[in-house]
């Protein structure tokens, strides 16, 4: 809600202190009345006049320069004898800077949380005279939701929410107005009428503040993992109502400061940019060539301060871009899972039907590759989706028919805006009736050359989960209204907003079970969270515009999924923008980042796990309370918990324990136990495990005198290699400190 302007009595929260704060400001006029003009001293007569509004008999008795005065007595005692105010109040000579600068600190002093209100005052035919707040202070926890609460010093929204909801949050300012005689003189005040202000609407968001930390912990983390210069981003939608629990796009900015790039990825780039090095830190030599020749034909830098502003403005616009509202992408292997449920749902496919893929299919006169380049060989259709074979797709888009396929992608809501109530939201770019010939049917079946939004891709796979109903994606859970008793009404419920049915229940359970199976086994293990049945799909699609303009090939890596497989909740979409480096597959990056984002949501919203008998072998346990207990007794609680032990200092009182108590830790576990005067202290160097096989991780941690916890897919373990781990090689830790591994195959 914005609160709205009344001479300053709402914009600080509490009646008194606004009051102080007004009459403060009739203080610092009257300590230099010279330098001020009649009608400012009006201004403050009013604005005193509404402080003592509640008691007119007492305002009839007083003049206003006696108010003045006793406002003044009120501005010494609390600020002139504060160390070095009076002399910065001096250094002040500006008559607005003077307000701000005692408003600024009155709020820092009494309310501590806003650091800028502000006055701005206007005479008009009737002396209306309005307060504006020039400075809102936007929490950093309410950073990166693109829904930001921006607006201009005048209350107007400018981008996400508060463009969107204007007219709901949008307050009435309140207003005196004044009478004046033939002669200019003002009436009394029984002439005058007060309008009071109108504070605007609440609205209360669908994002849930713990899904959205978990997002951009781990999307921060792969954007830096895999050097995602042209940034990442993930959402997580409710499949059945369309609310979405969190959204991230990467970089990001900050709210306070939205022109300023504060990003360390960007500000590296643009350092490099300066020095005339690439993002890799090798000179560009072209470019530096021809800037030196644009600044010695000029004989001035303007051309390279020009180029130089060109590239701050380009990283400013990535950085105030929601990727999954506002760009436009080709979806690559996620959509397999569209084309495979209109495959299913016209019947046009069963499990036993087989597909031989050499490499490659020739379709019209195009030869065109799978991923896979010796080929799959021959698979039936599930196999055809774990293996996210691109010639197989080709065959089952044939199946469909252009038609058909053209029919299901509009009713899957890919040729309209979703309707998100955020602000700038793109549409997809598909072919025309007249080219969507056998070529562009084959390369769609699998993805490619046509264009979608991130928010269209989720909404369409949140259908093939729910049930088969598309539904409006949406941010905000409804409008409410405070009057002055503090009393709530709702203005406006959003409600799911069912679109259409677009497959049948029989489908959408069909497909949950062969998506779950390529999450367990087939291209999306690396997505894969222990006791929750995880489907989805992974993606790596060409950037052919990119490719056609600078001649390098980039990619785009995600991951689209939904969880639990048997009774979906939640879906997922994980986008990663040109990955650096050889792990540029959306298996590789987007479908482990997704199964690190899953392992915390998942539990976070009590969705209960469900666990297989292998899980339940492999599940960690928690290290247990033994601190303060007798060797005897800790070492019965530690057996207790399936753990072993190991005791420093001999028999006695255990006084300290490693890993502390609540700490998770498998089964294989080893606790410390230190007595006798004996405790903890950080002597051991973690190794670095990343790119070991877990078995051989294991062997070397235990050596060393901790624990290592292995997070992954348990059915690859075997063939796994660790990617990455916490704390990082290096870090001086305790013994029996729990080192955790990530691994994917």
């Amino acid at each position: 809600r914005r609160p709205a302007g009344s001479f300053g009595m709402k914009l600080c929260g509490e009646p008194g202190i606004a009051l102080m704060a007004n009459a403060l400001v009739g203080a610092v006029i009257h300590i230099d009345e010279k330098r001020f003009p009649v009608f400012t001293q009006r201004i403050v007569v009013h604005r005193i006049t509404m402080i003592l509004r509640g008691n007119e008999a007492a305002f009839r008795t007083h003049h206003a320069h006696r108010l003045i005065m006793t406002a003044m007595s009120v501005f010494q005692l609390v600020y002139l004898g504060s160390s070095g105010f009076g002399e910065q109040l001096v250094a002040h000579t500006d008559t607005e800077d003077r307000q701000l600068f005692v408003l600024h600190r009155l709020a820092d002093i009494l309310y501590g949380g806003i650091t800028g209100v502000g006055i701005a005052g206007s005479i008009g035919d009737e002396q209306a005279i309005e307060l504006q707040p020039v400075e809102i202070v936007i929490p950093r926890n309410a950073n990166d939701l693109r829904i930001p609460f921006q607006q201009t010093t005048d209350n107007v929204g400018l981008d996400g929410i508060e463009l969107m909801y204007n007219s709901y949050l949008q307050g009435t300012n309140g207003k005196l107005i004044t009478a004046k005689n033939n002669a200019g003189s003002e009436l009394p005040v029984e002439y005058e009428t007060y309008v009071p202000a109108k504070d605007g609407n609440d609205i209360k968001l669908t994002i849930d503040s713990t899904v959205q930390y978990y997002l951009e912990k781990h999307i921060e983390q792969a954007r830096e993992d895999y050097k995602c210069l042209n940034g990442a981003a993930a959402m997580i939608l409710d499949v059945k109502t369309g609310g979405l629990l969190g959204i991230t796009s990467k970089p990001d900015y900050d709210l306070n400061n939205y022109q300023q790039i504060t990003d360390k990825l960007l500000l590296t780039e643009l350092e490099l940019f300066e020095s005339g090095k690439t993002s890799d830190g090798t000179a560009d030599d072209k470019d530096k060539t021809a800037e030196t020749a644009a600044v010695e034909e000029s004989g001035e830098e303007k051309q390279q301060d020009k180029t130089l502003d060109e590239k701050k403005t380009e990283l400013t616009n990535l950085m105030r871009r929601n990727k999954l509202i506002v760009d436009t992408y080709e979806p690559g292997s996620t959509f397999k899972i569209l084309t495979a449920s209109m495959a299913v749902e016209e019947n046009l496919i069963s499990d036993s039907d087989s597909f031989y893929c050499p490499g490659y299919l020739v379709v019209g006169n195009r030869r065109i590759s799978c991923w896979k380049h010796g080929g799959h060989g021959s698979q039936n259709f599930p196999q055809t989706i774990n293996n996210s074979c691109n010639p197989a797709f080709m065959m089952i888009g044939a199946r469909i028919g252009n038609t058909t396929f053209k029919s299901y992608f509009k009713n899957f809501g890919l040729t309209e805006k979703t309707g998100i109530d955020l602000a700038g939201e793109a549409t997809g770019i598909f072919h025309s009736d007249s080219s969507f010939n056998e070529v562009e049917l084959a390369t769609a079946s699998f993805g490619q050359r046509f264009k979608v939004t991130p928010i269209q891709m989720l909404t369409a796979v949140a259908a093939v989960a729910n049930g088969g109903t598309l539904v409006t994606p949406h941010v905000v859970k409804e409008i409410t209204s405070t009057d002055e008793n503090g009393k709530t009404t709702v203005v406006k419920s959003i409600e799911s907003g069912v679109k259409r049915q677009v497959i049948s229940k029989e489908t959408s359970e069909k497909m949950c079970a062969l998506l779950a199976d390529a999450v367990k086994t087939g291209s999306g293990k690396n997505a894969y969270v222990k006791g929750y049945r995880v489907a989805g799909k992974t993606g790596t699609s060409e950037k052919l515009a990119t490719e056609s303009t600078t001649g390098e090939e980039e990619y785009i890596a995600s991951f689209i999924g939904f969880a639990p497989a048997d009774d979906p909740q939640i879906a997922i979409l994980v986008m990663l923008d040109e990955p650096n480096g050889s792990e540029y597959f959306g298996g590789l990056t987007a479908a482990p980042t997704a199964g690190k984002i899953l392992s915390d949501v998942l539990p976070y919203l009590e969705i209960t796990p469900k666990y297989t008998d292998e899980e339940l072998d492999s599940l960690d346990t928690t290290v247990p309370a033994v601190s303060g207990l007798t060797t005897e007794q800790a070492v019965n609680a530690v057996k207790e918990s399936g753990l072993s032990y190991k005791i420093v200092g001999g028999e006695g009182t255990v006084e300290y324990q490693m890993p502390k108590s609540g700490t998770p830790i498998p089964r294989t576990g080893t606790v410390v136990l230190y007595t006798n005067g004996k405790e903890p202290s950080a002597t051991i160097t973690v190794p670095d495990i990343t790119n070991m096989s877990v078995a051989g991780a294991q062997k070397m941690i235990t050596n060393y005198g901790l624990n290592l916890r292995a997070v992954g897919n348990e059915s690859t373990k075997s063939t796994a290699l660790i990617t990455s781990q916490e704390p990082a090689a290096g870090t001086v830790v305790e013994s029996g400190t729990v080192i955790t591994a990530y691994y994917k195959n």
